[in-house]
C-alpha cells in the first residue's frame, strides 16, 4: 500500500517543484516578441528563471533577433542559452545583467551590437564564433579573463574597462580594431598585419601593454605614435610549394611545363591556388576547410585564403 501511494506522490512531487522552481526551464509565454513576419525577435524577457533557455521558434517562427534591452538590468538572471537560429544580439540586450557568468554565442551570430552585454561583471569567459563579423558589446566587464576570437571576426570593438584581461590574440580576419582603453591589466596584443583602421583611443590608458605586430604595419604606425612598447615580430616567409609533386599531381601541367619550377609556381600562384589543387603531399586545402569549422564558415570554399591561413600558421610557429 505505502509503495503505491510513494508511486503515485512522486511524479505529482515532481511536477509541482518544477512549477514552483524559479531557476529552471522556460517558455514561449516568458518572452514578449516583436513580429517580423517570417522571424520574431525578443523584446523582452518577463519570466523569472535564473537559467533561461531561449527558444528557437516562437508561435511557429524562428528567433532571429535578441533586440535592445531584451534581458538589461536583469539580476537574476545566472545563465543564457541562445538557440543557433539567432542571428543578432542587439545593442544593451544583456547589460547590467551583473550575476551573469554563462552565456553561449551561437555559430549563427553575424553580430554583437554596441553595449549588448555591458556590466556583464561575472563573466569570467567569452568565445566570439567565427560566424560573427562585427563585435561591439562588452565594456566593463570587470571578470572578463579569458576572451578567444576565432577567425571570421572582421570589425572588433567593445571591451573597454575589462580588468581583468592580460592577453588578447587578434585574428588575421579583422581589418578594423578599437575599444580596448583602461584595460588596466593588459599586458599583450597581438595584431595581424591585416589590420588597416585602428581607433585613435583603442589602447588608450593600457599602461602595461606590448603589442606584438609587424613592421611598418598600421598597429606598428599606431603603437610609435602612442609610445606603446611593440614588439618586432619577424615576417618569416614558408614556401610549401613543391614543383615536382604539382606536377606529378596534374598531368595536364606535367605535359605542358615538364618540370620547370618557375612555370609551374606561376601556374600555381595564378590559377592553381583558387582552384584548390594540392600543392605538395601534406597540405590539401579541401581536407583543411573540411576538417576546422571555424575556417569553413570564415572562408566558405575559398581555398586560397585556406591556403594562406596555413601558411601564416606555419609562420608563426617557427
Amino acid at each position: 500500500m505505502i509503495r503505491k501511494i510513494i508511486k503515485i506522490l512522486i511524479p505529482i512531487l515532481i511536477l509541482l517543484f518544477f512549477q514552483n522552481n524559479s531557476s529552471f526551464a522556460t517558455n514561449e509565454q516568458d518572452f514578449t516578441i516583436f513580429d517580423m513576419g517570417n522571424e520574431v525577435g525578443i523584446l523582452d524577457y518577463i519570466g523569472n528563471s535564473s537559467e533561461v533557455v531561449i527558444p528557437s521558434s516562437i508561435n511557429g517562427k524562428a528567433v532571429t533577433v535578441i533586440c535592445i534591452d531584451a534581458f538589461s538590468n536583469n539580476n537574476n538572471l545566472i545563465s543564457v542559452v541562445i538557440p543557433d537560429t539567432v542571428k543578432e544580439i542587439g545593442s544593451n540586450a544583456f547589460s547590467n545583467c551583473f550575476n551573469l557568468t554563462n552565456i553561449n554565442i551561437p555559430n549563427s551570430v553575424t553580430t554583437i551590437n554596441s553595449g549588448a552585454f555591458y556590466r556583464c561583471n561575472s563573466l569570467t569567459k567569452i568565445t566570439i564564433p567565427a560566424s560573427v563579423e562585427k563585435v561591439d558589446g562588452f565594456c566593463e566587464c570587470v571578470s572578463l579573463e579569458n576572451l578567444e576570437i576565432l577567425e571570421g571576426v572582421k570589425e572588433l570593438n567593445g571591451f573597454v574597462g575589462c580588468d581583468r584581461l592580460k592577453e588578447v590574440l587578434i585574428p588575421d580576419t579583422v581589418s578594423s580594431l578599437g575599444g580596448f582603453s583602461n584595460c588596466k591589466n593588459l599586458t599583450k596584443v597581438t595584431v595581424p598585419s591585416n589590420v588597416s583602421l585602428i581607433q585613435t583611443s583603442t589602447f588608450y590608458n593600457c599602461n602595461n601593454l606590448v603589442v606584438y605586430g609587424y613592421e611598418n604595419t598600421e598597429i606598428h604606425k599606431y603603437a610609435i605614435k602612442n609610445n606603446i612598447k611593440f614588439h618586432l615580430l619577424k615576417e618569416i616567409t614558408v614556401d610549401i610549394f613543391n614543383p615536382i609533386y604539382y606536377a606529378d599531381m596534374n598531368i595536364d601541367l606535367k605535359k605542358a611545363f615538364g618540370y620547370n619550377k618557375e612555370l609551374l609556381r606561376e601556374h600555381y600562384y595564378t590559377f592553381g591556388i583558387k582552384e584548390g589543387r594540392k600543392v605538395n603531399p601534406v597540405f590539401d586545402p579541401t581536407y583543411y576547410l573540411e576538417k576546422y569549422n571555424d575556417l569553413k564558415v570564415a572562408f566558405g570554399n575559398n581555398y586560397e585564403q585556406a591556403y594562406n591561413h596555413f601558411v601564416n600558421l606555419r609562420n608563426k610557429r617557427r
